[in-house]
């Protein structure tokens, strides 16, 4: 096997890798995010029907916190797609012709041309503020202290929800921008 081929055989290799890391990442943050949101959604409903509305003051912090860490999956899944986009851009232009296609074709699930996913997203952050105030409300009616408290711990979560998404937002470019030029000679 000359060098040429050997160099094809590891990019698809690669590219192959990339695709069932993003896959596998993809799944874990659905997982993720379908036990979050019917555990806090459970644990509200539970905390209401039971009228213990203090059951409210954890739920925007475990809610924030699982979307930022879903956002985080996001970002990575992201990542892998760019760095393989790039591979199969290398491939085809070695080949002289287009060979994978799965990031060529994958601008069709981004927000850009798939507008339900920037609504659920949205809808999730609006869950997230919603269930905010709600907890406010209820940390009124209890104390000062509890008041505090639940102002700084939900502020933190919801700094780490921000950061996910501004994270998430511009990881593409900054991916792109780290696998420009690959490879490089060496």
């Amino acid at each position: 096997m000359d060098r040429q081929e050997q160099l094809v055989l590891a990019r698809r290799e690669e590219a192959q890798a990339l695709l069932r890391a993003g896959l596998e990442t993809k799944e874990r943050s659905d997982r993720v995010l379908a036990l979050g949101v019917t555990v806090t959604g459970v644990a509200a409903a539970a905390g209401i029907a039971n009228e213990f509305e203090p059951v409210m003051l954890g739920v925007p912090t475990a809610f924030s916190l699982l979307l930022a860490y879903v956002f985080q999956l996001y970002s990575d899944t992201i990542a892998f797609g760019v760095a393989r986009k790039r591979v199969e851009e290398v491939l085809a232009f070695g080949l002289h012709e287009d060979v994978l296609i799965a990031e060529t074709v994958a601008p069709v699930r981004h927000g850009r041309v798939n507008p339900s996913i920037p609504l659920t997203q949205g809808v999730y952050l609006l869950l997230a503020g919603g269930s905010t105030v709600a907890g406010f409300a209820v940390a009124w009616n209890v104390s000062h202290l509890v008041v505090t408290l639940y102002l700084i711990v939900t502020l933190l979560a919801g700094a780490a929800l921000a950061a996910s998404v501004r994270d998430m937002r511009r990881v593409w470019q900054l991916a792109r921008n780290e696998v420009g030029d690959w490879p490089r000679d060496r």
